[in-house]
C-alpha cells in the first residue's frame, strides 16, 4: 500500500484549536505534526523533540556548559507543557502522536487501497472487453474456408491499412495473414511495412506478397544466427 505524500489541513480547525496560542508554540506544534506524518509518530524523548522542532538547544562538549545546556532543555519543556505537548499521546510502542493525524492517515490509507482495488477492476473489465471483442472480430473474419469463399469472393476491393495508409489489402489477403501470424502479429507486420514505405518511397505491386517475403527472408536470417 502506498503511502499518502500530504495530509489534509483544515484552516478553521487549526486556527480556531491554536487560536490563543504563542506563535513559537504554533510553529513547533506544525513540526511535529509534519514529522509524525511522514515518520509514523515522534520520539517521546525532550533532546529528540527539540531537533525536530530545530530547537536551538545544543549539547554541550564540556561540563562547564552543561547547567546552561539543562536550564536550556527545561525551559524548552516548559513550552511544550503549555500546550503542545497534551496534543499528543503515546502510541503504546514508544512514540507519540496526534489522535486525529492517525485517524486522518487511517483514512487516507483506506481510501488508496480502495481506488487501487477499483484501478485494478477497472484494468481487468478494460482488458477482458477488448480481449472479447478481438475474439469476436477474429472469429467473424476466420470463417470456414467453404463460407469464406463465397463471401469474400463479391470483394476484391483493397483497403488501406497503416499508420501512413499506404499499405493495401484485400480482405482475403488480410485474413490469411491473420490465420498465419495473429490479429497482432499481422498488424505489426502491416505497421513495419508502412513505416517503410513512407520514409523510403518504395512501391510495391502486391503488399501482401511483400509481408510474406520479408517474413521468408526473417526466417532465413533466425536460422543462420545464434
Amino acid at each position: 500500500m502506498g503511502k499518502a505524500p500530504a495530509f489534509p489541513l483544515y484552516a478553521s480547525d487549526f486556527d480556531m484549536d491554536t487560536a490563543t496560542w504563542e506563535n513559537y508554540e504554533i510553529g513547533i506544534y506544525f513540526r511535529l505534526l509534519l514529522y509524525e506524518w511522514v515518520n509514523g509518530g515522534i520520539p517521546n524523548d525532550l533532546e529528540s523533540i527539540a531537533r525536530i522542532v530545530r530547537e536551538p538547544i545544543a549539547k554541550p562538549n564540556n561540563k562547564r556548559f552543561s547547567e546552561k545546556f539543562k536550564r536550556n532543555l527545561c525551559e524548552f519543556e516548559e513550552k511544550l507543557k503549555r500546550n503542545v505537548r497534551e496534543k499528543f499521546t503515546e502510541n503504546g510502542k514508544g512514540l507519540l502522536v496526534n489522535s486525529r493525524m492517525e485517524n486522518i492517515r487511517q483514512e487516507k490509507a483506506y481510501y488508496i487501497e480502495s481506488q487501487r482495488e477499483k484501478g485494478i477492476k477497472s484494468a481487468k473489465k478494460r482488458w477482458e472487453g477488448h480481449i472479447t471483442r478481438v475474439k469476436t472480430t477474429v472469429k467473424e473474419r476466420l470463417q470456414p474456408e467453404d463460407n469464406l469463399s463465397s463471401s469474400i469472393s463479391s470483394s476484391k476491393e483493397k483497403n488501406v491499412f497503416g499508420e501512413f495508409q499506404n499499405v493495401k489489402l484485400t480482405e482475403d489477403e488480410y485474413i490469411k495473414l491473420v490465420k498465419l501470424y495473429g490479429e497482432s502479429g499481422t498488424n505489426s507486420r502491416i505497421e513495419n511495412l508502412s513505416s517503410y514505405v513512407a520514409s523510403k518511397g518504395k512501391k510495391y505491386s502486391s503488399h501482401y506478397a511483400t509481408i510474406l517475403s520479408w517474413e521468408r527472408k526473417h526466417e532465413v536470417q533466425n536460422l543462420k544466427s545464434w
